[in-house]
């Protein structure tokens, strides 16, 4: 049992396992403890509801130290290695780790769990309490932002006779838009739909939650509407009553308008902080994404994948 040979360094030294997998052990093992509940449950029923094939071969333990050294970065034929499977247990083992995670271990995206609780009389503490966060950070002048968005550029492998990928940094990628709180807590991510020439503008229109949030009728946007809670973003998104942006143009000293621009800015950099800290957390998504782009049968794909990433970030 690798884990078992491993726990007396990681006794000695804590941070080698926070160095290794990205999170302190007690929650390792709380991930871990909720994979381990699923395990039944990946196995296909027979007709009298008894579990059909052999037992899964990897521990969850262990299948979620593979798919965090994976996220970190770690390349597949070492984690093959060091872990003693073969390459397409590896692969199926990734595949269902991830599908497992996003879907039935990690919580849903904050901001649109707590719109929905606002909107249907539930309650808005969620959404006061972000705002406070932004409120102090901001020192009173942006008392009602509920996140700051932006897009960020995620590495894939060239598409041939697909330019609609290359982005203006000059590789190809896909354009993730995201929102964070205060703290750099990722709130909200709309992965995999949109390709990296595309306009952040445009990436933003393209998720659901804009529409909900933006037109008049929808619940989200109704609400926000009558409570004066809103976005902040930077020049690249249009200004309205669900987004406020910086005031185009260059300002004398003196002017409020520059006071204005210098305090969104300011604010709006936990957004900026969040994308550099899930980076340099994951290093998967530094470097040029390999897998499939859409889930396969020996593949998460790529949305899974960055979701998942995103979600560990918090």
């Amino acid at each position: 049992d690798l884990m078992a040979w491993l726990t007396p360094h990681f006794e000695r030294s804590p941070e080698l396992f926070k160095t290794m997998f990205r999170m302190d052990r007690s929650r390792f093992d709380q991930v871990a403890e909720s994979l381990e509940a699923l395990k039944e449950d990946t196995r296909k029923k027979g007709k009298h509801g008894r579990p059909i094939g052999c037992p899964e071969r990897v521990e969850p333990k262990i299948a979620l130290a593979m798919t965090l050294r994976y996220l970190a970065g770690g390349a597949a034929c070492d984690i093959q290695v060091i872990f003693n499977v073969t390459r397409s247990t590896f692969k199926t083992t990734l595949k269902r780790t991830l599908e497992q995670l996003c879907t039935n271990v990690l919580p849903t995206w904050a901001l649109p769990r707590a719109l929905e609780s606002a909107s249907s009389g539930q309650g808005s503490a969620e959404l006061d309490a972000i705002s406070s966060g932004f409120n102090k950070a901001s020192h009173g002048f942006i008392p009602r932002c509920i996140g700051a968005i932006d897009g960020i550029l995620i590495p894939i492998r060239a598409q041939k006779r697909d330019r609609t990928f290359y982005c203006r940094k000059g590789f190809h990628a896909m354009n993730v838009q995201a929102i964070a709180d205060s703290h750099g807590r990722l709130i909200f991510a709309h992965v995999g739909a949109t390709p990296g020439s595309a306009h952040d503008s445009f990436a933003w229109k393209e998720t659901e939650l804009c529409g909900k949030m933006r037109d008049v009728g929808e619940p989200f946007g109704d609400w926000l509407k009558a409570h004066g809670r809103h976005l902040i973003g930077d020049d690249a998104y249009a200004s309205g009553h669900t987004m406020a942006v910086p005031w185009p143009g260059t300002f004398d000293a003196k002017s409020p308008k520059l006071a204005y621009n210098f305090v969104h800015s300011s604010a709006r950099m936990c957004v900026e902080r969040a994308f550099g800290m899930l980076c340099r957390k994951w290093l998967l998504l530094k470097r040029p994404y390999e897998g499939s782009l859409r889930r396969t049968v020996n593949s998460a794909g790529f949305h899974i994948t960055v979701v998942v990433a995103m979600k560990l970030h918090n």
